[in-house]
């Protein structure tokens, strides 16, 4: 398994992003790239690569298609991610999964996306 972010400057959204599945996968391996080829050979990449579909584990949030919560907040490569993945993290309950995406994930969303709403380019 080889999980792909971009390099350069860390942000919150990728930071919690790649700790979110080095925990469901311990033994993957994370490389930090924008080179296309590299994103290419990835299994999961986040936060870069101009893509969101979780079918093929990509999960930028740079484009329209990425999505936003009901409450109109842009979601973050870590709540895409959360969203594909953060059940599996809480081992099915629901409950937990709600609080953490409340209480944590939604903040990196807003953060990450400067509190903004429906307006990606």
């Amino acid at each position: 398994m080889i999980i792909a972010t971009h390099n350069g400057k860390f942000h919150a959204d990728d930071v919690f992003g790649v700790s979110l599945l080095k925990q469901l996968y311990p033994d993957a391996t994370v490389v930090r790239s924008r080179d296309e080829s590299v994103l290419d050979s990835a299994d999961i990449v986040l936060d870069v690569g101009g893509r969101y579909n979780p079918a093929e584990g990509r999960f930028d949030h740079h484009q329209r298609d990425a999505g936003e919560r009901s409450n109109g907040i842009l979601y973050s490569a870590f709540g895409l991610l959360w969203q594909e993945y953060g059940l599996q993290f809480c081992e099915g309950d629901a409950s937990v999964f709600r609080r953490i995406d409340s209480r944590l994930v939604e903040g990196i969303d807003a953060v990450d996306n400067a509190g903004t709403s429906s307006s990606r380019s």
